[in-house]
């Protein structure tokens, strides 16, 4: 697990060629798993979020203030298409390789939609009425997440459900906290988030996908969080 404090906005991993995206307005960063940086780009102006198709190699990046599109690009920026126009206040992103679907979370319509890789057939697989802040998909087993807090962080709760939005279920709820990120492992069947309280305390939370389980894994030191997190796992090293 990576989690990246005020120097990037969002961050995903490519295992299939180790390489850690991270990304900011300034720049979107390719970077090995230990961080040694290997090229880069300049996003669209005020990005808010990313997910990679790493089979087909592509990034997805949102525009949260002017133009409100979601694009698709190479891994090295090249070839940039809007794919989705005017997604407005899109919140989150996250790819499905197994079924080749973007998923997205947006705040006007409140709720989460997807498409094909290519931006077509978009659908709105689920309605909310508080504001869908992260979305994590296990493509392994089927499943979507998403998970919602309200303007002044008096209510979270994760929702679970298929990857067409049926079947959705409230999983947890947060009373007092708000969900920054969201992320989910398949092998483990875990979820992994960033929450925080109006306190600014804030900690990393894990949970089994039915909810159960729950528990700390870091707590930060007060009014200093990470905006967010990706999974990755590292190759095994041989013993000596």
């Amino acid at each position: 697990m990576l989690v990246d404090g005020a120097s990037s906005e969002v961050a995903v991993i490519d295992m299939s060629t180790e390489t850690l995206f991270t990304a900011s307005e300034q720049s979107v960063e390719r970077r090995t798993l230990d961080g040694v940086r290997v090229g880069g780009f300049m996003p669209p102006k005020h990005m808010r979020a990313m997910a990679v198709d790493a089979a087909h190699g592509h990034l997805y990046l949102a525009e949260e203030k002017n133009s409100h599109d979601i694009v698709r690009t190479d891994l090295d920026g090249g070839n940039l298409k809007v794919i989705v126009p005017d997604a407005r206040h899109c919140h989150a992103l996250a790819f499905d390789g197994k079924n080749q679907k973007l998923y997205w979370s947006r705040e006007h319509p409140s709720g989460v939609f997807r498409a094909n890789a290519d931006g077509t057939d978009i659908q709105q697989v689920a309605k909310e009425t508080l504001i869908p802040q992260a979305v994590a998909v296990d493509e392994i087993h089927g499943l979507l997440f998403w998970a919602c807090s309200d303007f002044s962080g008096n209510t979270s709760h994760i929702t679970r459900a298929k990857l067409d939005g049926s079947g959705a279920s409230s999983i947890l709820t947060l009373r007092g906290h708000y969900i920054e990120a969201l992320a989910s492992d398949p092998a483990t069947q875990r979820l992994f988030w960033i929450e925080r309280t109006g306190g600014g305390q804030a900690t990393i939370q894990s949970a089994l996908h039915d909810g159960s389980g729950m528990k700390t894994l870091l707590t930060f030191e007060k009014n200093n969080w990470a905006r967010c997190l990706t999974l990755g796992r590292l190759p095994k090293v041989a013993k000596q």
